[in-house]
């Protein structure tokens, strides 16, 4: 039996399984979810000896459409998760306050991880951290998982993490049916962890983890919870979950734009100097013809 876990959740390539081994000792277990063959690291935490860290797959969004999606929902059904830690890419913030504003609803203890804040500082892009702390409600740390920076102050913001402030309200309509599935789901079948709304808003939006652990539940919950849906999505025209996930979207937009500067004086790196030297009208085909040229001489002359 594993001890209390700590989850990382995030995008694909934020840097989730670089700071998951920032945080965690050489022993790791890799384990597969009945049903699927995605693979999940399992470690125990240096921070904390008497919990373990689970590096989820990548999600590009919830409610779960993919195998990877899908893992990690299983693993937030499942796993005793004791704290949610969100791997953001600090160039996004957008995108990775459309997937908080999710996860703020399952009712978990979160801290938000704005990895590759340095890439974001090379762009220009400057962030409030102490804004979007205050407005989400939770510690929110910048990190750099490559170099490590960053990785004191996040174990020490999960010893501290707090349930999140709700991003947003939907529209009336859409309120008063979640409320109602809210009130079903809390009488019928509590979750262990995770807020009821949370799990109506997985179900409104056909997450098929959600529905699964639902139908587990006694009394005929599921079925009762779908008649719900499908009156909901015959009066929005069968475009509910898209009109929730719009809803997040506008909603991630408005804070950004309160948390988030942009500098002239940012300096690029240097990846960013050569993809841009690459796309220039005049010096991309001397560049293209001297790659050309020395493929040729590597393989046609050094290789030969």
């Amino acid at each position: 039996m594993f001890s209390p876990a700590v989850l990382l959740v995030g995008h694909p390539n934020v840097g989730k399984s670089v700071l998951f081994h920032r945080l965690t000792g050489a022993y790791v277990n890799v384990s597969n979810y009945p049903g699927t063959t995605v693979e999940v690291s399992r470690a125990a935490a240096r921070f904390d000896p008497a919990a373990h860290l689970l590096d989820t797959p990548g999600v590009l969004a919830l409610p779960a459409r993919s195998d990877d999606e899908r893992v990690t929902l299983r693993a937030l059904l499942e796993e005793d998760c004791r704290v949610l830690v969100q791997v953001g890419d600090a160039k996004n913030l957008r995108r990775t306050l459309a997937l908080t504003a999710l996860l703020a609803e399952l009712g978990l203890p979160m801290v938000l991880a704005l990895n590759m804040h340095d890439e974001a500082a090379a762009r220009g892009v400057v962030l409030d951290v102490e804004a979007l702390q205050a407005a989400l409600g939770i510690p929110v740390v910048a990190t750099v998982a490559t170099s490590g920076e960053g990785m004191a102050e996040l174990g020490r913001a999960i010893g501290s993490a707090r349930v999140p402030h709700q991003l947003l309200h939907y529209d009336g309509e859409v309120e008063a049916t979640l409320a109602t599935l809210t009130a079903r789901i809390e009488s019928a079948a509590r979750h262990p962890r995770l807020a009821a709304r949370g799990l109506a808003i997985l179900f409104l939006g056909h997450d098929p983890e959600a529905a699964h652990w639902l139908a587990q539940q006694p009394d005929g919950l599921l079925a009762a919870l779908s008649e719900l849906r499908d009156d909901a999505e015959r009066r929005r025209g069968g475009r509910l979950a898209e009109s929730m996930a719009r809803e997040r979207s506008e909603a991630a937009g408005l804070l950004s734009a309160r948390c988030l500067k942009r500098s002239a004086r940012a300096t690029p790196l240097l990846a960013q100097r050569i993809g841009q030297w690459v796309v220039h009208p005049a010096w991309s085909i001397p560049i293209l013809l001297g790659v050309l040229y020395a493929i040729y001489q590597f393989v046609g002359v050094f290789g030969a």
